[in-house]
C-alpha cells in the first residue's frame, strides 16, 4: 500500500471547464454573497442622495430667503438715513450743504454709498455728492412721476451708465415748504457691495456656489467680482426661475450640461414696485459631494471586504477543495491504470472529503483483494492446465505406447498365424493339384486373396497404431511414407520436398505425424484439392510445420467451432508442448495449416534420450 502523489493531474483543467470547477463556483458563491451588501449600499446611496437634495433644497431656499432678509436690512437702514436727512435737508434753507455735510459723514461710516443727490420733481438734479461721476438727470426714471406726490420711500434698481456698475436707488420726498419748489433726495447703493456683504455664514467664501442679485428679469444684477464665469454659465438659464413675490428653489441645467440647485428669493423693501430678488445657486456635485465621498468610501470598503473574501475562498477553496480533489483524482487514475495498491492520504480527515477517501480506501483495498484472487485463481487454473496437459501428454505416451505395443502383438502374433497359415495353403494346393484341380484352384485362390487382405490390414492397422518408420528412421521419412500413403489413397498429389530431417524428442514428432496425419485426413474430406504441399523447417528455437492444400478453403467459422474436435486436438496437442497450431485461409486459394513447437534444448534432449533408452 502506498499514498497517492500530490502532483496536479494534467488533465484536470483540459477536462473540466472554467465554469465547472468548484473553485470558480465557490468565488462565484462568495460574489453572489456579496450582492445583497452592494445593493443595500447602492439604495442607500441613492436613499442618501435624495435626502441630501431634498436638504440642499430646503437649506439654499432658507439661505436665500435669509440673504434676502439681509439685503431688506440693508435697504431698510439706507432708508431710515435718508429720511433722517430728508428731514435735515428740508428744515434748513441751505439745502445743499446741509446734504453735503450729512452725505459725506454717511459715505465714510459706509461703503455701500455711492452717492446722495437732491433732485427736482422734474428729475434735475439739484445738488449732488458723490464718489464717482453721475448722471446729470434722473427723469427718465418713471418712478419719480410715479411717486412724486406721494410721502412714501421709493426704491427702484437701475444702472447708472456714468457709473458702470448694478446700484440701487433709494428716493424719498423732502417735506412740502411755502414757495419752495417740490424736490426729492435720494441715494444709490452699491448692489455687488450688498452680494459680497449678505451671503450666509455656511456658504460664505465657497467659490463653487453662486450668490448674487437678480432683475425681475433673471438677469444678474450683482455678483462677487471671483465668480464672473459662474454667472456667465448660469444668465442664460436663470429666466426659468421665473419672478414674483415668492421665493422658489428649482433644479436647473446650464448650457454645458451641468445641473444647479438654484434658489431665488425677492427682496421686498417698502416699495412692491421693485424686483430685485436674491440669487443662490449650488453646484450638484457640490451636492453629493459628501454622499459621495461617503459611497466612494463604501464602495472602497466593500470591494475590499469581497476582494480579500475572494483572494481568502481561492486559497481556501484551493486548500479545502482543489488539492484534495486533485490528489483523489490522481489516486482514481493510478487505480485505474492499475496499480490498486495506492491509497488515499485524505481518510484521516474529520470533513466530508476524509469520508470520501475513506470510501476510496475501502473501494482500493476491496479491489485490490478481489485482485489478488484473481490472480490467484488464474495462477490455480495455469497450473491446473500445466497440470492437464502434462496429464494428456503421460497419456498420449501410454496410448502411444499401447498402440506400438499393440502393433508389434498384432504383427508378431496376428503375422505370423497368417504367414503359417499361408504356407499350409501353399502346401495344399501343391498336394492337391492332380486331384480336381479347378475346384481346389479356385477356392484356395479366393483363400489367398482374404489372407493377402488380410495381411495387408494387419501391415496398415500397424502402421496406424505405431509406424514403425518413425522409430526406425525418423520424422522427415514417415512424413514421406505418410504422404505416399496419403497419395495411393486418395489420388491428391503430396509433396514433401520442403521436409527437412530434424533431430527431434519422440514426443515432438510424435506430435507433428498426428498433426501432419489429421491435417491430411481434413484435406481428403472437406477440401477438394488436387495438391498438398508439406514442408517442414527447423527455425530458430522452433520446428514449423506447414501443411498447405489448393481446395476451397476452410470457413472463418469452423475454426472457431467448439464441435471441430479434429482442429481442437491438433491444437492440443501442439499446446501440450508449448507449441501452437493454426489453419486459415490462404489469400490466393486452398487453406493453410500451421504447426508450431518449441525446440527443447540439448541438455533436456539428452535426459530424454538416456530416459527413454533405460526405459
Amino acid at each position: 500500500m502506498k499514498d497517492s502523489p500530490a502532483h496536479g493531474n494534467p488533465r484536470w483543467r483540459s477536462e473540466v471547464g472554467i465554469f465547472s470547477s468548484l473553485r470558480v463556483r465557490l468565488l462565484l458563491v462568495v460574489f453572489v454573497a456579496f450582492l445583497p451588501m452592494w445593493i443595500t449600499l447602492i439604495r442607500e446611496v441613492d436613499q442618501r442622495r435624495q435626502e441630501a437634495l431634498q436638504r440642499i433644497l430646503s437649506d439654499s431656499l432658507n439661505a436665500a430667503e435669509l440673504a434676502a432678509v439681509r439685503e431688506e436690512q440693508a435697504i431698510e437702514v439706507t432708508a431710515q438715513t435718508l429720511r433722517a436727512m430728508a428731514r435735515a435737508v428740508s428744515s434748513s434753507t441751505a439745502r445743499c450743504e446741509v446734504l453735503a455735510d450729512l452725505a459725506w459723514d454717511a459715505m465714510a461710516s459706509s461703503d455701500r454709498y455711492l452717492h446722495f443727490g437732491l433732485a427736482s420733481s422734474t428729475g434735475r438734479i439739484l445738488c449732488r455728492v458723490q464718489k464717482v461721476a453721475t448722471p446729470e438727470a434722473v427723469s427718465h426714471k418713471m418712478w419719480i412721476h410715479r411717486n412724486g406726490a406721494g410721502g412714501k420711500l421709493s426704491i427702484f434698481y437701475y444702472r447708472i451708465p456714468a457709473i458702470h456698475r448694478p446700484a440701487l436707488l433709494v428716493a424719498t420726498p423732502l417735506e412740502p415748504v411755502p414757495d419752495v419748489p417740490r424736490a426729492f433726495l435720494f441715494a444709490s447703493i452699491d448692489i455687488s457691495r450688498l452680494a459680497r456683504s449678505s451671503l450666509p455664514g455656511k456658504w460664505a467664501g465657497d467659490p463653487t456656489i453662486l450668490f448674487a442679485l437678480v432683475d425681475e428679469s433673471g438677469t444678474l444684477a450683482a455678483r462677487r467680482p471671483d465668480q464672473r464665469d459662474l454667472a456667465d454659465a448660469l444668465n442664460r438659464t436663470l429666466t426659468d426661475l421665473g419672478a414674483g413675490s415668492k421665493a422658489v428653489v428649482r433644479v436647473i441645467r446650464d448650457p454645458s450640461g451641468a445641473f444647479w440647485v438654484c434658489s431665488r428669493a425677492p427682496i421686498h423693501g417698502r416699495s412692491q414696485n421693485a424686483a430685485l430678488g436674491v440669487l443662490l445657486a449650488v453646484p450638484k456635485d457640490h451636492v453629493f459631494q459628501d454622499v459621495n465621498t461617503t459611497r466612494i468610501r463604501g464602495l472602497l470598503a466593500i470591494l475590499t471586504v469581497t476582494a480579500l473574501a475572494l483572494i481568502i475562498a481561492w486559497i481556501m477553496g484551493g486548500r479545502v477543495l482543489w488539492t484534495p480533489l486533485t490528489h483523489l483524482v490522481d489516486a482514481t487514475d493510478q487505480i485505474a491504470s492499475g496499480d490498486l495498491t495506492v491509497r488515499s492520504r485524505l481518510s484521516e480527515r474529520r470533513d466530508e472529503l476524509g469520508l470520501l477517501a475513506r470510501a476510496f480506501n475501502t473501494m482500493a483495498a476491496a479491489l485490490e483483494k478481489r485482485e489478488q484472487d484473481h490472480l490467484h485463481a488464474q495462477e490455480t487454473i495455469r497450473q491446473n492446465e500445466q497440470r492437464l496437459r502434462r496429464l494428456g501428454i503421460h497419456l498420449q505416451q501410454i496410448r502411444e505406447e499401447e498402440q506400438k505395443r499393440l502393433a508389434m502383438e498384432i504383427h508378431d502374433d496376428i503375422g505370423q498365424i497368417l504367414t503359417a497359415l499361408r504356407f499350409d495353403l501353399s502346401w495344399i494346393r501343391n498336394h492337391t493339384a492332380t486331384e480336381n484341380p479347378e475346384k481346389f484352384q479356385g477356392r484356395i485362390a479366393r483363400m489367398f486373396s482374404l489372407l493377402d487382405n488380410g495381411m495387408e490390414s494387419v501391415h496398415r492397422l500397424c502402421g496406424q497404431l505405431r509406424p514403425r518408420i518413425l522409430d526406425d528412421l525418423g520424422l522427415a521419412e514417415a512424413i514421406r511414407w505418410q504422404a505416399e500413403e496419403f497419395a495411393k489413397r486418395t489420388g491428391i498429389d503430396c509433396d514433401t520436398q520442403g521436409v527437412d530431417p530434424v533431430d527431434l524428442p519422440t514426443e515432438h514428432a510424435l506430435a507433428l505425424f498426428r498433426i501432419l496425419q489429421e491435417s491430411l485426413t481434413n484435406v481428403a474430406r472437406h477440401a477438394g484439392a488436387r495438391r498438398v504441399e508439406v514442408r517442414m523447417s527447423a527455425e530458430i528455437g522452433e520446428i514449423r510445420l506447414v501443411v498447405r492444400d489448393d481446395g476451397r478453403g476452410i470457413d472463418p467459422e469452423a475454426c472457431a467451432d467448439p464441435g471441430a474436435y479434429g482442429l481442437m486436438s491438433m491444437r492440443e496437442r501442439a499446446a501440450a508442448l508449448g507449441g501452437s497450431f493454426h489453419a486459415v485461409r490462404h489469400p490466393d486459394g486452398g487453406t493453410v495449416a500451421e504447426a508450431r513447437l518449441p525446440l527443447p534444448s540439448t541438455a533436456s534432449r539428452e535426459n530424454r534420450t538416456s530416459k527413454e533408452s533405460s526405459t
